[in-house]
């Protein structure tokens, strides 16, 4: 065998493994649906059906502006009922969701609008919420389908974080055990997503935070970063 045949079957047989490593490491670009112990599965859920109430609260720079009774039904994927009522009974705002268009009726000026990739939209500004997905952020859970982008960054025998991200956003979501019963419920958990959308290469966009805990009232579930709003609802325990 000469000089040169030799030398390209060395070439050969070294590029081999490379390849093979190369190819590995491409596979681990598809993500599967992030496995989540057993403790902190109640708190992914399907967004729908689902009907629910609370007490609303919104705030602005500490001051409170407005204060309702909420009250939603999502039958299904494309379709939401959400009706804001006085402490007297009367409705003050109702918002009717028939994909893909929102009606809203009663007093104040709230405009709700959802875009063909299904991301809500409240007097113009874009949230990182799509529609199909209310019905869990209503409720202060999370959307069984975030799983297939979330990452797991860190666990214990009582917390879990992960991160991740879709086409429009990045996810980071931290949940913690309040204590530890022996069998958990959704109850038990306090949770935060924080989601950021928006901007170029991560400047000037956009963040907010969506927390639930579990308080002597009910479950309460807040959503801050809308300029300066603080928007917290309590779903009250059942009697």
């Amino acid at each position: 065998m000469s000089q040169t045949a030799s030398m390209w079957i060395i070439i050969f047989l070294t590029l081999i493994p490379l390849s093979f490593h190369s190819g590995c490491a491409t596979l681990k670009g598809v993500h599967e649906p992030a496995h989540v112990p057993v403790v902190f599965q109640p708190i992914f859920l399907n967004c729908s059906p689902m009907d629910r109430d609370a007490v609303l609260t919104v705030k602005k720079s500490g001051s409170r502006v407005f204060t309702s009774d909420m009250v939603w039904s999502i039958p299904d994927t494309n379709s939401a009922e959400i009706q804001f009522n006085s402490l007297l009974g009367d409705t003050v705002l109702h918002a009717q969701r028939r994909l893909p268009k929102w009606n809203v009726s009663g007093t104040g000026n709230l405009e709700i609008s959802e875009s063909i990739k299904g991301i809500v939209s409240i007097n113009g500004f874009e949230l990182p919420i799509l529609g199909e997905e209310v019905g869990c952020i209503l409720a202060g859970t999370w959307p069984s389908a975030w799983l297939r982008q979330l990452f797991l960054r860190d666990s214990t025998g009582s917390s879990l974080s992960m991160v991740g991200a879709d086409d429009f956003r990045d996810f980071e979501v931290a949940m913690t055990l309040a204590h530890r019963p022996q069998s958990a419920r959704s109850d038990d958990i306090q949770s935060c997503a924080m989601l950021k959308w928006g901007g170029f290469l991560g400047i000037m966009g956009h963040k907010v935070s969506i927390c639930r805990e579990q308080t002597s009232e009910g479950l309460r579930v807040s959503l801050s970063g809308i300029n300066d709003y603080l928007i917290e609802w309590v779903i009250q325990n059942e009697s």
